[in-house]
């Protein structure tokens, strides 16, 4: 095991290791051998190709049996802790931040509020991987920021406290939040079942800076284009049909306020709840059919904006 730890990329280490664990019995033990050689083999392959993903889902079926568990010190910027994914699964490993310095590279990708509200602390950035160090993550929760990031994201076990700490020490103390933090919460609390379409509008109009953004409702599908100073992007198709009628429901049943007039369009200010339970401050605006009170009941209209209100927006507490 100190030759695992010394030279986790080491294949002969890892499997005199699995070969004595078959010899140890137990079927905790035959699946940590098992989990071993498909790591091992795997990596003989290029990532990503059919062979290597074979073994990793060998390794993935045998994970969840492994009863073992290790604490490992963290060492920045000197050292990734990927390779130790050779011994164990990343659920059965504890990293130690301690005072160790994060490499700012990973820091930088995630915003402070999702790093506190969640107990997590980016580590490391490796190509296409964010290493994290949580606390009980949930995977919903991990697959938003596989989503929002656009790459792999593995997470380690840590302690509470200790994560708590680091936090402290690398991300300064600032009175408002940036767009991009805004892009890591879903305004979409009580849309439940979405196909990621609608997660993916906010996403892309806050982190491009959007002032807005239009719909519109098609026989069969939905188009969005994102509001800027210099006018609408191209039209994007998005596939879910029902998208268009799921946004403007939603909006219109968070709605509170009464609905006023404004550049011969019908207007209505309201907030949307965030995922930290701040809420964002926006304006939805349709055509004039007449009357108000059929502005908010009828449906028939296939097109809509939503503008975003950043100077209203409360700041981070």
């Amino acid at each position: 095991m100190r030759s695992c730890l010394q030279s986790p990329c080491d294949d002969t280490p890892l499997l005199i290791l699995a070969d004595w664990l078959d010899e140890a019995g137990s079927d905790s033990n035959a699946a940590w051998a098992e989990y071993l050689r498909a790591r091992v083999e795997g990596d003989r392959h290029p990532p990503m190709s059919r062979a290597w993903s074979e073994f990793q889902a060998i390794a993935a079926r045998q994970a969840p049996l492994i009863q073992a568990r290790l604490t490992i010190t963290f060492i920045g910027k000197n050292k990734s802790i990927l390779p130790f994914l050779r011994i164990l699964p990343a659920p059965n490993l504890t990293i130690e931040i301690g005072e160790a310095d994060v490499p700012l590279a990973a820091i930088e990708l995630v915003p402070e509020s999702v790093a506190r509200e969640n107990v997590l602390l980016p580590v490391e950035r490796v190509d296409n991987t964010l290493v994290m160090i949580a606390r009980g993550l949930p995977d919903t929760m991990i697959e938003t920021l596989r989503y929002v990031l656009n790459r792999d994201v593995v997470v380690f076990h840590g302690g509470h406290d200790d994560i708590l700490d680091a936090i402290n020490r690398h991300y300064g103390n600032t009175e408002t939040e940036s767009i991009d933090s805004v892009s890591y919460e879903s305004p979409l609390i009580g849309l439940e079942g979405d196909t990621g379409e609608i997660y993916g509008i906010f996403h892309t109009a806050f982190s491009s800076g959007a002032t807005g953004f239009e719909m519109r409702r098609g026989a069969k599908d939905s188009m969005v284009q994102y509001v800027h100073p210099a006018g609408l992007t191209e039209p994007e198709r998005l596939y879910a049909g029902r998208t268009y009628d799921q946004l403007l429901a939603h909006f219109l049943s968070e709605a509170s306020a009464r609905p006023y007039r404004a550049n011969n369009l019908i207007s209505l200010d309201f907030d949307v709840p965030l995922l930290s339970g701040r809420r964002f401050p926006v304006t939805l605006e349709r055509p004039d059919q007449g009357r108000l009170g059929n502005w908010l009941r009828g449906r028939s209209t296939r097109w809509f904006r939503l503008r975003f209100r950043w100077e209203d927006r409360e700041p981070s507490r």
